[in-house]
Formats: structure tokens, sequence, C-alpha cells
């Protein structure tokens, strides 16, 4: 987020947390559920097809920047299977709100002039080519890789996520050795007890020992300066405590919130509360749908890049610090 925008989001912020005026400042928005991979811990893919078209899209867009919004993440699914991606960016862009956009990496070569209007391409990788392609299919790795290349020549800022599961937990030093060598961050979250996205027991569960082993590395390579890990210090603490209930105050509602394939706008991907879908023509605008949501509070929230958002809400100095950092890299 660009410096100014950061002003804007700590003014929102304040106003949201002592004059409870609550604007969607950052908005997760699962643009489709397609996907071309069945990773061994998500389910997304096994939903079905609910897209909305082009326009209702637009539609909600307008909505958001007239609410305030200053960054959307897209996500699925795979966002790059559908083919009206790159036009989406493009609207966004002119409508002044920051881009985010996570990926597989398998598409980003073919499409990466739609691309380029992003501020961040988020690919996943979960260790080495063997433990990587064993998670995410046979040749996942090589288009990850192959997607590095590509988007670094030109010129399009990249993060790396890392989903902690049984499989991957001693290649932590050559996810950060590659993060390092391709100038990003990477963003580290444990792979959960149900599948991503569905109710069936997750197989890569991480055991709880060796999990929290990883992370305590993690915290100390993060006390000793390490600028590739992207999780703040305060993030791998709470982190740590998985898979015991730890209560944290939710920024859902007050300054985010989710919006799915077909409109519907949620507090999270967990699905907690709100059905309203903006897409329906008699369903009320998407400031009305979001009021809706209202404030909660979570003891199961994982999710990495939520959990520094929640963080940041409450004021967490550590992962206020760490986001101000990532605007000099």
């Amino acid at each position: 987020m660009k410096r100014n925008k950061m002003i804007q989001a700590a003014a929102a912020v304040t106003q949201a947390k002592l004059l409870k005026r609550n604007r969607p400042l950052v908005v997760g928005w699962a643009i489709t559920h397609q996907c071309n991979r069945k990773c061994a811990y998500c389910g997304i893919w096994q939903r079905p097809r609910q897209d909305l078209p082009t326009a209702t899209v637009f539609r909600i867009v307008d909505e958001l920047a007239a609410s305030g919004t200053l960054r959307i993440s897209f996500t699925g699914g795979e966002p790059l299977l559908r083919e009206d991606m790159g036009e989406i960016i493009r609207y966004v862009r002119e409508m002044g709100i920051e881009i985010r956009l996570n990926s597989n990496g398998s598409l980003v070569k073919k499409k990466i002039a739609e691309l380029r209007g992003l501020d961040m391409l988020l690919l996943s990788l979960e260790g080495p080519e063997k433990i990587h392609d064993a998670i995410r299919g046979p040749g996942s790795f090589q288009e990850v890789r192959e997607a590095m290349r590509v988007a670094r020549d030109q010129g399009v800022r990249t993060g790396l996520a890392t989903v902690l599961a049984s499989t991957n937990l001693d290649a932590v030093e050559y996810i950060l050795d590659t993060a390092r060598n391709e100038g990003c961050r990477v963003m580290f979250q444990p792979a959960t007890r149900l599948l991503l996205g569905g109710r069936a027991p997750n197989d890569l569960t991480p055991p709880v020992g060796p999990y929290r082993e990883a992370i305590t590395g993690l915290i100390a390579r993060k006390k000793a300066g390490d600028p590739a890990i992207a999780n703040s210090l305060t993030g791998l603490r709470h982190l740590i405590r998985w898979p015991d209930p730890v209560r944290m105050a939710c920024a859902s509602g007050r300054i985010s919130c989710r919006i799915e394939p077909d409109g519907q706008v949620l507090h999270c991907s967990r699905g907690a509360a709100g059905t309203v879908v903006p897409g329906n023509r008699a369903a009320p605008p998407f400031r009305e749908a979001f009021a809706r949501l209202g404030p909660m509070a979570c003891d199961d929230c994982w999710c990495a890049g939520r959990v520094e958002l929640n963080l940041a809400f409450s004021l967490s100095a550590s992962t206020i610090l760490n986001q101000l950092k990532t605007l000099v890299r």
C-alpha cells in the first residue's frame, strides 16, 4: 500500500475503532472457484462455478470505490482462469484501488501483459520440486518458478505464500533462500485440520510439535532481521499457538470483508455471517451488505494475511512497523 493510502488507512482505522465508522478498506475477493490444480490441502476446486458477469463485477468495484476501499486482493480458485481478469485488473486500477492477486503461477507467462497493472502478484511455493509437486500436482513447481522469472523480468512485484504442512516443514530454509534470491518476501501459515474451503479432514495437517519448531525457527530469524519473512513477529507468535483456540479481535465487518464468486459478502473465507448478494438486482447495495456484517471475534483464525490485518487493526506495533517496512522494499 502506497504511503498516502497508508495515511488514509490510518485515519479510517482510527474512525472505525473510536467512532464506529466502519469502512471496507481491505477486501478479499474470491473472483472464481475455477481452478486448474487440485492441491492436496484444498477443496475449493470442487465447488460449483457461480462467477459474476464482468459488468456486475465492475458495478461492485464502483460501490467499493464509493465505500472507501483502498485494496482488493483477488483470489480463487485460480483468478487467471477468468477470461476477463485483465479487464477487471485494468478497471480496478482506473478506480485508484490497489490490486493484489493470488495465483498458482500456471498462467502467469501467458497473461503477463494483463498483470502489469498489479501492485502485487502473490505466488504459492511449498518447497523444492518434489515436495511442491506432491502437494500441487506434477509440473506445478516449474510453472511457479517460471512465473517468478517472467514477473521479475516484466517488473511485476511478487510475493510468496507457503502453507506449512506435514510434508514441507523441513523445506522452510529452501523457501526463504528462494525468496531472498528473488528479492521478495514469503508469508507462512499452517495447513488447517479441514481442507481449505471444505469440511473434509486435511491429510496434510502438520504434527503440532514439528510445526511449532518450524515457527520457532521463523521467530528467531525474524528477530535477527531476516527480510524474507513477510509475517510480523506478533503474527508469528499468534501462529505458533495453532491449533489451540486463541481469541482474536477481528477486523472483518469493521475495515474488511470477503466477497464470494457469486457476490455474497462475508466476514471471511470461513463463511462467518452475511449472505447478501450485490449481484442480485433485488439485493441492497454493497454498502448495506457490508453494514449488515457487524463486528465479530474469533478463536480459530490462522490465515496469515487476515491475522496480520487483525493485529494491525488492534494497533500491534510490530505488525504496523512490519507493514511500513514493506513500503520501502
